[in-house]
This record gives structure tokens, sequence and C-alpha cells, in this order.
């Protein structure tokens, strides 16, 4: 048996409008040059905040590369080891740049991460 859950039109309007914009959104990354793929996500979303989650789950975006200020490693800053605008290096186990309160990884997980 089937549920059946109902939609306001105005919700249903929304929901269509969100999708065109999705749509475009992707249709104009897809047309742009792929080694600006940064630039390109933070102008549509300075154009449209509400279609950030959305684009940054489904665009594939390159590494990008921070150097840890305590061994002067080069580390990949990606979403595994982000908090805000900062990542984590796992050299020092500090956040670059620094932030207040930072999340760190259980001691276990840290250890096992010493041992790579």
């Amino acid at each position: 048996k089937k549920s059946f859950s109902y939609q306001s039109p105005l919700s249903q309007i929304q929901k269509m409008e969100e999708n065109k914009g999705l749509a475009a959104a992707f249709s104009l990354l897809r047309r742009l040059p792929p080694y600006k793929v940064r630039q390109n996500i933070a102008a549509i979303v300075n154009l449209r905040e509400d279609l950030q989650d959305e684009i940054m789950q489904r665009v594939e975006q390159p590494f990008e590369m921070e150097k840890d200020p305590k061994t002067g490693q080069e580390f990949f800053a990606t979403e595994f080891n982000r908090d805000a605008d900062s990542f984590r290096s796992p050299y020092s186990n500090e956040y670059v740049p620094e932030i207040e309160d930072p999340e760190l990884p259980p001691e276990p997980v840290r250890n096992f991460e010493l041992m790579a």
C-alpha cells in the first residue's frame, strides 16, 4: 500500500524552482573551464546560497595542498580533515589556519594515523 503525502502548491513550486536553479548551475559548471571549478562554484553560490550543499556534494573538486607550519610538510586539504574553513594536518594534528575548539580524532584513530 502506497502512502501519499500532500505538498502544498507553493512548496511544489519552490521545489521546481530549486531544481531549475540546480540544473542551471550544473549546466554552467559543465561549460566553464574545469581548472576554475572552485571560483565558478563560489560565484554560483554567491548568487544562490540555497544551492551550496547540493553543489558541494555533487561536484568533484581538485585536491588542494596545505603546508603544516610546524613541520613544513605538505598535506591534502579535503573534506575528511576539514573543520569550517580549516584543515587538520596529519603531521602535527593542528589546524591550518588555527581555529578555536578544534575537532580532533580520538586517540586510537590518531595512533593509527601516526603508524601509517
